[in-house]
C-alpha cells in the first residue's frame, strides 16, 4: 500500500512494528534503522519493516515537491569512525518531513513518542533522498535515526559520529507500542520550510 496525498503533502504506507525485535538486536546496527523495506538488506534490523520499498517512498515524495538534500556521501558512513574524515560529523539536508505511525486507528505516534531517545536531541527528520547510494548497499532505508547517507529520510540531530561513539541510543518504548509483528500506518508529511 503506497497512498500519495498531494493536498496533504503526505505519503502513508503499510508495515509492520517490532519492537522487541529493533531493542533486542544486538549487531553492530543496533539503534540506527527507524523503517526498512521488507525487502532490503537492513530490515531485519528496524523497527518497522515496510511493504512499499525505498525507491517508491522516495519517488513519491519528490512528486510532492520534497527537496532532497544529496549532502551526505558514502564516507559518512565508512569512515564514521576515522576521527579525521569530516564526514561522519555531517547532517542530513532537505525538506523537513514529518514522520508519523498509527496502528488500530489510533491517534499517531510521533518518534519521541515511540523511542527513548538516551542523549535527548530529539529527532528533526529530513528527506536526505541519497538516490545515487540505494544500489550500492541495497538497504531499503527509508527512515534512520541518525544523519545516514543510506537513509531517504534521516535525523538530523544525530550524526554518524554520534552513533559510533555511542552517544546516539534509542530503545523503542514497548509500553507506549503494540506488540511484535501487529500491522501499521506509516506517514510521511513534508513540511513548508
Amino acid at each position: 500500500m503506497l497512498d500519495v496525498n498531494f493536498f496533504e503533502k503526505s505519503v502513508s504506507f503499510s508495515g509492520k512494528i517490532l519492537p522487541s525485535q529493533f531493542n533486542a538486536w544486538t549487531s553492530w546496527t543496533k539503534n540506527h534503522h527507524f523503517i526498512v523495506y521488507k525487502g532490503g538488506r537492513a530490515a531485519r534490523n528496524a523497527l518497522i519493516e515496510s511493504d512499499a520499498s525505498d525507491l517508491d517512498i522516495l519517488v513519491a515524495l519528490e512528486s510532492l515537491g520534497a527537496r532532497s538534500g544529496d549532502n551526505l556521501s558514502i564516507d559518512a558512513w565508512e569512515k564514521r569512525a576515522d576521527q579525521s574524515s569530516p564526514e561522519p560529523d555531517k547532517r542530513v539536508e532537505g525538506s523537513i518531513i514529518d514522520v508519523l505511525v498509527s496502528w488500530n486507528d489510533q491517534e499517531p505516534l510521533r518518534a519521541n513518542e515511540i523511542f527513548d531517545d538516551k542523549f535527548g536531541k530529539g529527532f528533526l527528520f529530513k528527506f536526505g533522498g541519497h538516490r545515487a547510494l540505494m544500489s550500492k548497499w541495497k538497504s531499503g532505508c527509508v527512515a534512520c535515526l541518525q544523519s545516514c547517507p543510506g537513509g531517504r529520510v534521516s535525523n538530523a540531530n544525530y550524526t554518524l559520529r554520534d552513533y559510533e561513539s555511542g552517544t546516539a541510543k534509542f530503545d523503542a518504548r514497548k509500553d507506549r507500542l503494540p506488540k511484535d509483528a501487529t500491522p501499521v500506518v506509516v506517514t510521511l508529511k513534508v513540511l513548508d520550510e
